[in-house]
């Protein structure tokens, strides 16, 4: 398979975002140049154009589990999360007698933490679920803090930066059991699962949650796309006005291309997320255990079992992570450290200040993240990469390198 993606650098940062697939800028392709005619128009054009989106909605609503009306597309993730937990919130706040309450984990992506901020200034109580210290949401804080003014429970699927992977599916139980105990239509429950559309289901029923976002630059469709789903027996208000596209919940001219370019990603990645899997794994697997053979000091964040396969996060005592990821840069291997979304603002990362509180070894690390273009050669280059890295700073700063008897 071949990507847009092609040098003789090794590509190692698969989580921020992903090439886009060939057969997906094919399908792309016609609504770019030829059919670039808005669907909302009532000539034969229009109507081609309009059948070609509605039928990518069909095909994410079939991988999905739901019907065609509980598929919004979206700009991305970011935005499927904000429409997600704005349209939700206001479907049953009036429903709510005394102060709404949302819960919602402490390692949550900030396009979720940023909309909840949001709420609370609007007079919502935000209980934030707590993390071990591999990651893992505290799911009996959840079962304890659950009551009828509880509005919305808010999980994500897999942590962006540490990929710690949330069991999301117990939680999906315990939030139905207890709508079915309170004979109530809420609290919902949404989950961000945008790391998770290449190497796991998107079934919403296999998953026991009310609504998902999924965002096309981690599937390798298109920047700028993704969707909301969320389950039938919903029927959402939106928090937006001054249109009818996307069922009113996202007013605006559609980015056609963009919609049916994401449609035709997921369907390849669901079509082989089972196999993707396993290789990652195994992938994953051998490049931590080279790393840890050169450079027995490396601390593994997060959870080793419950991951995201093609998730690595790594601490080393008293090395930079920027540091780290320069001198990677500069052997031909690009990674990140903390989440690509936030580099650059100075801050620590909530998600590693959630695990370990204040600062520490933990607070910061790289996330080296692989897919479907990565090989066997790949990773014993990107070992080795590390180990020259990680050896030339600390021989820069002039302290003692345990790691020479490995040289």
């Amino acid at each position: 398979m071949k990507w847009f993606f092609q040098n003789k650098r090794i590509y190692a940062d698969y989580a921020s975002g992903t090439p886009i697939d060939q057969d997906v800028f094919s399908a792309m392709r016609p609504f770019i140049q030829k059919d670039s005619f808005n669907p909302q128009g009532l000539y034969k054009e229009s109507r081609t154009v309009h059948t070609a989106l509605e039928n990518a909605r069909r095909d994410v609503a079939r991988l999905c589990g739901v019907t065609d009306k509980n598929v919004v597309f979206t700009s991305g993730g970011t935005e499927a999360n904000m429409i997600a937990i704005l349209s939700l919130y206001e479907t049953v706040i009036s429903s709510i007698p005394g102060t709404p309450k949302i819960l919602v984990s402490s390692i949550e992506h900030p396009s979720v933490l940023g909309v909840v901020e949001l709420l609370k200034k609007r007079g919502c109580e935000i209980i934030s679920i707590p993390v071990t210290k591999e990651g893992i949401v505290d799911v009996s804080f959840i079962e304890k803090n659950l009551d009828t003014q509880t509005v919305l429970v808010i999980v994500m699927g897999a942590n962006n930066e540490i990929g710690t992977v949330q069991p999301i599916s117990r939680i999906g139980r315990i939030v139905r059991q207890f709508r079915k105990d309170t004979n109530s239509l809420y609290p919902y429950m949404h989950s961000d699962i945008v790391q998770m559309g290449n190497t796991h289901s998107v079934q919403l029923s296999g998953m026991h949650v009310d609504s998902i976002a999924l965002s096309g630059s981690k599937i390798y469709g298109p920047k700028g796309s993704g969707v909301w789903v969320f389950q039938g027996a919903i029927s959402p208000k939106s928090w937006f006005s001054g249109g009818t596209q996307e069922f009113g919940f996202r007013p605006g001219t559609h980015n056609v291309s963009a919609c049916i370019g994401f449609a035709r990603a997921l369907v390849i990645a669901q079509k082989t997320y089972k196999s993707e899997y396993e290789r990652l794994l195994e992938l994953r697997k051998e490049l931590y255990a080279q790393i840890q053979s050169a450079l027995p000091d490396a601390v593994l964040i997060g959870s080793k079992k419950e991951r995201l396969p093609h998730n690595l996060y790594l601490a080393f005592p008293n090395i930079s992570a920027e540091q780290l990821v320069i001198e990677l840069d500069a052997r031909g291997v690009a990674v990140s450290s903390q989440s690509a979304c936030s580099t650059g603002n100075g801050k620590v990362s909530h998600v590693l200040q959630a695990i370990t509180g204040q600062d520490g070894i933990l607070q910061e690390g790289i996330r080296i993240s692989l897919g479907r273009n990565t090989t066997k050669k790949d990773i014993l280059e990107i070992a080795r990469a590390v180990k020259e890295s990680v050896t030339k700073l600390y021989t820069d700063r002039n302290r003692f390198l345990p790691y020479e008897k490995n040289t």
